[in-house]
């Protein structure tokens, strides 16, 4: 009698796992159960055991997967938000955040800016339990996001609006392989800037003025080092 040889016993895969092998099926949106609530605590630990997926909690309090920053946005995103805190460091002060920092927006969005500052001043208007939560319940000042990987410019451009709409008083978005800049002001206005050397954060931010040097000759950047060896 021939025995059949058994099958290898294959672990499942989790979405989770599935979808950081496929990262161009992404944005998924995953949908909770109403009595299974995605809370602050559960949104935490899959972004924490997760990346670098990017997560995020839709007004619905669905949970939105989105793959990954590519090296050369998330590049980008630490010099931007490095020049970013180094102006708040310099005696402005407030909360500068990068792209692990989650803030709630008024319609319940719960969403990470590549990098954001929120002034003394809206910060001192939270109570200390407000302050303590993981994801802080307020839009910034100021935001900036950097497009990359699988985000359209349109559906950027979308988020960028509801910033606005949720009481952040500036927003830019940074579109590197154009070298452009979309600027989001409260009043609903948008300009485009295009190749710009630096900008101007005012009135908004006093005194910040963020170069652009860097961000749209990244390669020769890199290559500084070799050439000073």
């Amino acid at each position: 009698m021939v025995s059949t040889p058994a099958k290898p016993i294959v672990e499942p895969s989790t979405l989770l796992e599935e979808l950081n092998r496929s990262p161009n099926e992404l944005p998924v949106l995953l949908r909770f159960p109403e009595d299974t609530p995605l809370t602050d605590r559960l949104l935490e630990q899959i972004s924490r055991l997760n990346k670098p997926l990017q997560f995020e909690r839709t007004a619905q309090g669905d949970l939105l997967i989105m793959a990954a920053s590519s090296i050369d946005s998330d590049e980008i995103c630490m010099e931007l938000g490095r020049q970013l805190s180094n102006w708040a460091r310099s005696g402005v002060g407030g909360v500068t955040t990068g792209s692990s920092g989650g803030y709630i927006r008024g319609d319940g969005h719960t969403a990470a800016p590549d990098a954001a500052w929120t002034s003394p001043q809206r910060r001192a208007a939270m109570t200390e339990a407000q302050r303590s939560r993981a994801f802080q319940p307020i839009c910034p000042d100021f935001v900036i996001e950097v497009r990359s990987g699988s985000n359209t410019i349109a559906s950027q451009q979308r988020k960028m609006a509801a910033w606005i709409a949720g009481g952040t008083r500036l927003g830019w978005l940074v579109i590197p392989e154009h070298e452009t800049v979309y600027i989001y002001h409260a009043d609903g206005t948008v300009d485009l800037v295009e190749q710009p050397d630096a900008l101007s954060a005012e009135p908004v931010c006093q005194g910040l003025t963020i170069s652009f040097e860097y961000v749209w000759n990244l390669e020769s950047a890199r290559e500084m080092g070799d050439a000073t060896e």
